[in-house]
């Protein structure tokens, strides 16, 4: 699952840590679904542990699949808003960014996140004529 926060047009992304996989790459925060839970309650769980704050899924932007360690997975974006104001706890990732649309050009997002952002930014786009 992958959450996609905007606020006043920036889109949060997360960089990983400098250690493990894809170290120091950029993403959409979020993580797994673990057994028993609906989209919705991965992305708050996951949210909650990444930056200790609540929030609320709207809709499903888009989906892409991708293959990891010899398996394929989907990864779902999904547009959500902070339930407060809170100052994000940075608990694992090693910064984080509010960036405009062409902020995001110069960023190296981990595999699966960089093939959902041309589509998370074309629902940005739709989003601002709304």
């Amino acid at each position: 699952m992958a959450t996609v926060v905007v606020e006043k047009g920036r889109i949060l992304l997360g960089r990983r840590a400098m250690e493990g996989e894809c170290a120091g790459l950029w993403e959409f925060p979020g993580g797994k679904v673990e057994e028993g839970e609906s989209d919705e309650m991965a992305l708050v769980r996951e949210f909650e542990e990444e930056f200790g704050v609540e929030i609320e899924p709207v809709e499903l932007i888009a989906e892409t699949s991708f293959a990891h360690r010899g398996r394929n997975r989907i990864l779902a974006a999904w547009s959500c808003r902070r339930g407060r104001k809170a100052r994000l706890e940075l608990r694992v990732h090693l910064e984080v960014r509010w960036c405009l649309p062409e902020e995001t050009r110069g960023l190296e997002f981990v595999e699966s996140d960089g093939r959902l952002l041309p589509r998370v930014l074309e629902w940005l786009r739709n989003e601002a004529t709304r």
